[in-house]
């Protein structure tokens, strides 16, 4: 992010050459080189596992490197230390410069690439070229004058300034969201909803105060906010404090997300924005629950949501000074820099990315304005696009449960609802941290009621869907390498383990009687159990802190040891199996305990699903307790052993 008037960076001569080559080329591949040139054609180096392209040979070995860098060139500075640390051994031969798939380099042994891959194939170096202008004053990215002299977006990037607040960030954020309103059709269309009931009017410019507005119906164009909020925020509504929240907030006294969040809407020509801390009178349960409940309908009428993703606490702030990035200035019009991270880094690290009352924010939004450390994003049904190519529409690989959910009307299938897609949703929750264990279901609600609408009905029960109850109860501990398209798993790296909350809010039979990454299994054929009856103490209630009822459950049962693994390395790779108790020779791998993995047990197994040998068969673990069996595992079988169903005994339970 150097300024437009830095000076251009000391190169050696070699990267003189380089820059001036690459720059005359246009960032692009030309069909021949001069013959007495340092390039070399693309057979040297299409070795199948990485698209290189062609390569400029660059000094002849380590020393040499260090040497230039040691001299001041600030391009071998950066390649120097971005390869040095990986030692002498993966250091060996001649440096290659690869410019025209982005920018990386390496050390190859010849440019026969003869020798082994060397251990940053799988993550290189990856840096690019930029444009060190901005636009033009006035000259917008629809406007053929904006691309004059540009790079090929694909080849390059915008430049992006060091300033988050800058105009030229508004600029993009702006033309994004007009695009976004105007151009994308259907699938980003707003519903036609009236304001929450209450928002923050931001003013017409910042000489005026923020206010909390009660509305009246109007249907304005509204922004959301979504934060993490870091603990307790001093400066909320209460019942004490609501009318001085009418009548006007000092700027200075808000949280600095807050005060970031007014800018930003009227940067966007927005007039109000939805808060939860100011707009949920926060110490009236009534209100509370009341205004909850309405979240899925405001996160949907949303204008835009303003995600602050890099901000823990409230207090952090949104608009701020960017991470500096590696840069070298190679001319007047161009620099090469390290490439920012790309939005699904972004998300996987992000503060905003482990709450669970924000997932329902980014599931529910029709389009979302990222405020990351390095850059911005753009997210919406149609696209996602980042700061540095704000024209480019990137291919969308989102994480499980996230993008599907925002255009769910285009994912239902015609023949009835798909479930499947809430297990998604469920999965991606399961993952997040919260501080009140209380507020588990409640933070899913939004999502929920979404689901439902959409979905063409469905009756809720602790966090799952009586309509497809028996795929429903069938979860396990998510493993490290989670999923694969049909739904069944293929292995064990690493086991999630649950930890049993401090007030139970759910039967044992749902994902939500338990903390921690759950994932929930299919199966090859029909369920080999009947779920008889369901009765809950708060019946189909979304909202609903506490969500206890029982099952009762037709099925196979045989009394199991269930066995762990006396040689895994730790409780992350104890994955036990069972023993039948009757006949200690069928033994059954795959058996994950909820709780207590490393302790011994004596259970019940109930065959989940059974299909030919070598075909997943499946367990449900119970334990009796009384008159009642709580569910505490589940077995994922996949091995080639033919099951005796006449070993299996029909019964029916309660589950509770």
């Amino acid at each position: 992010m150097a300024s437009q008037d830095a000076p251009v960076s000391p190169l050696c001569a070699l990267c003189r050459e380089f820059a001036d080559d690459v720059i005359r080329f246009a960032f692009t591949q030309p069909d021949e080189y001069p013959a007495s040139s340092r390039w070399l054609k693309d057979p040297a180096f299409d070795c199948g596992y990485l698209a290189w392209k062609d390569g400029f040979r660059h000094h002849d070995d380590l020393a040499s490197l260090a040497a230039s860098a040691q001299a001041g060139c600030a391009l071998c500075c950066i390649v120097h230390n971005e390869l040095a640390p990986f030692g002498p051994d993966d250091c060996k031969g001649f440096v290659v410069f690869h410019p025209f798939s982005g920018f990386t380099f390496h050390f190859r042994d010849s440019p026969s690439m003869q020798a082994r891959p060397p251990p940053w194939i799988e993550q290189p170096r990856l840096y690019e070229f930029c444009q060190r202008r901005s636009r033009l004053p006035g000259v917008t990215f629809e406007d053929p004058a904006f691309w004059k002299g540009h790079i090929d977006p694909w080849r390059g990037s915008h430049a992006i300034p060091g300033d988050g607040a800058s105009e030229d960030v508004f600029d993009t954020a702006r033309w994004w969201l007009k695009s976004c309103v105007e151009t994308h059709g259907d699938i980003c269309k707003r519903p036609v909803a009236p304001l929450p009931t209450r928002v923050v009017d931001v003013g017409v410019d910042d000489s005026c105060n923020p206010s909390l507005y009660i509305s009246a119906g109007e249907y304005e164009p509204c922004a959301i906010l979504t934060h993490c909020w870091g603990g307790g925020i001093p400066f909320k509504t209460t019942k004490a404090t609501l009318q001085h929240r009418i009548k006007g907030m000092e700027v200075s006294q808000l949280p600095k997300n807050f005060q970031d969040a007014v800018e930003i809407t009227r940067r966007l020509g927005l007039r109000y924005v939805w808060i939860d801390a100011l707009c949920i009178i926060q110490d009236d349960p009534a209100d509370w629950r009341r205004e909850a409940a309405k979240m899925a309908d405001i996160y949907a009428a949303g204008t835009v949501t303003i995600s602050a993703l890099d901000s823990p606490s409230s207090e952090t702030g949104i608009l701020h000074r960017r991470q500096a990035l590696p840069e070298v200035v190679l001319s007047s019009e161009y620099t090469v820099r390290r490439q920012p991270r790309t939005f699904e880094r972004v998300l996987a690290d992000c503060p905003l990315n482990t709450r669970s009352w924000c997932l329902q924010e980014k599931l529910l939004s029709p389009a979302l304005l990222h405020f990351g450390s390095q850059q911005i994003f753009w997210e919406c049904r149609y696209q996602k696009t980042p700061e540095v190519a704000p024209t480019v529409h990137l291919k969308y690989n989102p994480p499980v449960g996230v993008r599907p959910f925002m255009g769910i009307e285009k994912y239902v299938p015609p023949e009835g609802p798909f479930w499947a897609l809430w297990y998604d949703a469920v999965e991606a929750f399961s993952m997040r941290d919260l501080t009140f264990v209380t507020d588990k279901l409640p933070a899913l609600a939004g999502v929920g009621a979404r689901f439902r609408q959409q979905n063409g009905g469905g009756t809720y029960a602790a966090g799952l869907w009586v309509e497809d109850l028996a795929q429903g109860i069938c979860w396990g501990p998510a493993w490290d390498h989670l999923r694969v398209p049909n739904r069944k798993a293929t292995g064990f790296d690493r086991c999630e383990v649950l930890r049993k909350p401090s007030v139970a809010i759910a039967p044992s039979w749902s994902w939500a009687s338990v903390d921690g990454r759950v994932s929930f299994f299919g199966s090859d054929g029909p369920w080999e159990f009947t779920i008889l009856n369901v009765d809950m103490v708060d019946h189909d209630d979304l909202m609903a802190e506490r969500s206890l009822g029982t099952l009762t459950i037709q099925g196979r049962f045989a009394r199991v040891w269930y066995l762990p693994d006396s040689h895994a390395a730790d409780v992350h790779q104890n994955i036990g199996r069972l023993v039948l108790k009757d006949d200690g020779n069928v033994c059954f791998t795959g058996a994950m305990l909820d709780l207590e993995r490393d302790k011994k047990k004596e259970c019940w197994a109930m065959v989940a699903s059974a299909r030919s040998p070598g075909s997943f068969k499946g367990f449900l673990l119970f334990e009796e307790q009384g008159s009642h069996f709580v569910r505490i595992g589940f077995c994922n079988e996949q091995n080639t052993l033919t099951l005796d169903m006449d070993k299996f005994a029909e019964m029916t339970i309660t589950v509770v």
